[in-house]
């Protein structure tokens, strides 16, 4: 049987001093009888301290829960696992209280259990604002070096508002979270983290001026960043998959579709981001198997940008009018085709250890400086891709082929380069 318990203070005054003890007892009441508490409508309640949520459905509509002036919040305010928060608005009162310092402590919400957990976590239509540190944080105690083998900790963010924090909503090491519908935005740092985790879904959010990336994936597996508006990101990219901390497995099997990224990047970060380079082997193109399909990545320095990223799907993607490169790629084995690059400095930019690329039938048609700037430094690093005509620009190595893009009887129907270099040397495959 499921007792409903209603916290119903202060009728007489908007503002009591302290309802921590109250709260403590009514969620305590609620547990032992897989209770629900209800924050009374129009009511603020000041508290300090850490609430264990476990087991609990705490319910806010229209309230509003306070941290007292004067305390250091050396926790999450709520926390636990199996619990669900609905409606509730946490004001962190950073201007009236201290900073603890340190990422663990400040959060309003902190979803934990050392070993995981199997009744999913629900924070809907809950609003948090005015934090030191992590606005929202969803955590397991593993020591996992790879995202396969963390723990099973199902979470659901929907529909939630986090400002004015130092990062919006962070997982670390977790399974099966859903971040969906939220809003983020005035991070300092980023928006949304999620950190070697596995079958994350971070679908149809609005995430803006934050200090530094939008949205980030480090260390992920079968992760999804489906829908999502991430524009306005001073500091970093709309959206990154990232690594580099060669003790971690790379993130592998992502996917990145139809998100609008604009105005991203200040003077050096994408719309799109992939960089999972590792640290001491920054030229060594790391397994990626991931897509980025369908994408409007617009106003950014670059559209989107590959790192050191191999296999990789590049496909359908809006990558026009950007300050620089319309599709830049630093890695191996990608394909590309179906983009639309137009209006940047150059289309697609080729360069460093780029190479076993395939370029399809891209549009990189009205760029000031050109459609295709390459610059391949491995020796004999073939690149596929279609123009009318052999390279007249670049550095090229052995193989690579250009395909005719508007073959006609007695026209080659491909060039292939045979001395590699700059412009290197390239001969007909026949005409047709």
């Amino acid at each position: 049987t499921t007792e409903i318990y209603t916290l119903s203070l202060h009728d007489a005054l908007p503002i009591c001093t302290d309802d921590s003890a109250a709260l403590t007892a009514c969620l305590s009441a609620a547990r032992s009888a897989n209770g629900t508490v209800y924050l009374s409508a129009g009511k603020t309640y000041v508290i300090a301290g850490v609430f264990d949520l476990t087991g609990i459905t705490l319910s806010g509509y229209k309230a509003t829960a306070r941290v007292k002036a004067g305390v250091t919040l050396s926790g999450g305010l709520f926390q636990g696992s199996a619990f669900t928060m609905l409606g509730l608005t946490i004001d962190l009162n950073k201007a009236n209280t201290i900073n603890p310092g340190n990422i663990r402590g400040g959060m309003a919400i902190y979803a934990y259990g050392a070993s995981g957990w199997t009744i999913p976590v629900v924070v809907r239509d809950v609003i948090v604002i005015n934090g030191y540190q992590v606005g929202i944080s969803v955590s397991t105690g593993s020591t996992a070096t790879n995202a396969i083998d963390a723990p099973s900790s199902p979470v659901l963010v929907e529909n939630t508002v986090v400002s004015g924090c130092q990062w919006g909503i962070m997982t670390f090491r977790n399974s099966d979270v859903t971040i969906s519908g939220c809003t983020i935005s005035g991070m300092t740092q980023e928006g949304i983290y999620d950190f070697l985790s596995q079958r994350s879904t971070i679908l149809g959010n609005t995430v803006s001026k934050c200090g530094s990336h939008g949205i980030v994936s480090s260390y992920g597996r079968d992760t999804r960043i489906v829908g999502n508006s991430a524009c306005e990101n001073s500091g970093g990219s709309g959206l990154c998959i990232g690594g580099g901390e060669p003790t971690f497995a790379a993130s592998v099997y992502w996917s990145i579709s139809g998100n609008t990224c604009i105005g991203n990047g200040g003077a050096v970060w994408a719309g799109i981001t992939v960089d999972p380079t590792i640290a001491g082997a920054l030229s060594t193109p790391v397994p990626s198997y991931g897509t980025i399909t369908g994408n409007v990545c617009r106003g950014n320095q670059s559209g989107i940008v590959t790192t050191m990223a191999k296999y990789v799907a590049i496909t359908g993607n809006d990558c026009s009018s950007n300050n620089l490169f319309g599709i830049t790629v630093n890695s191996s084995n990608n394909t590309l085709s179906g983009n639309s690059c137009s209006g940047n400095v150059w289309g697609i930019c080729m360069f460093g250890s780029s190479g076993d690329h395939t370029i399809g039938t891209n549009g990189a048609e009205g760029n000031s400086s050109g459609r295709y700037t390459i610059d391949v430094t491995v020796p004999n690093s073939p690149i596929t891709y279609s123009d009318t005509h052999s390279p007249w620009v670049g550095t090229w190595g052995v193989g690579s082929r250009v395909i005719n893009s508007t073959p006609k009887v007695g026209s080659p129907k491909a060039w292939v380069c045979t001395v590699p270099g700059t412009v290197g040397t390239w001969v007909s495959e026949g005409n047709l």
